[in-house]
């Protein structure tokens, strides 16, 4: 049988944790400083905020552009050291 033995999922409500409570566990029971939580936030912040970004342009229909120019950024790249990979 697929999953029978598991415990029905928990609701939203159920998943919600108040961001003292996190922080309270993250430092007492997992060992990271206050300073380590906080790197982490931003950047967790900062990878959302680029999702987020991403996501604007591809529903715009600009990612064929910015893969053609990540595409000849990466060859220009190749070009600046000298290389090329060919010989």
């Amino acid at each position: 049988m697929y999953r029978t033995d598991e415990e029905p999922r928990r609701s939203r409500c159920e998943l919600f944790m108040p961001p003292m409570h996190r922080q309270y566990l993250l430092m007492r029971e997992a060992g990271f400083t206050r300073g380590q939580i906080k790197i982490a936030t931003a950047e967790a912040k900062r990878v959302a905020k680029q999702r987020e970004k991403t996501n604007r342009r591809v529903v715009k229909g600009l990612q064929p552009y910015d893969e053609m120019i990540e595409k000849m950024n990466r060859r220009l790249s190749k070009l600046g050291r000298g290389g090329g990979g060919k010989k």
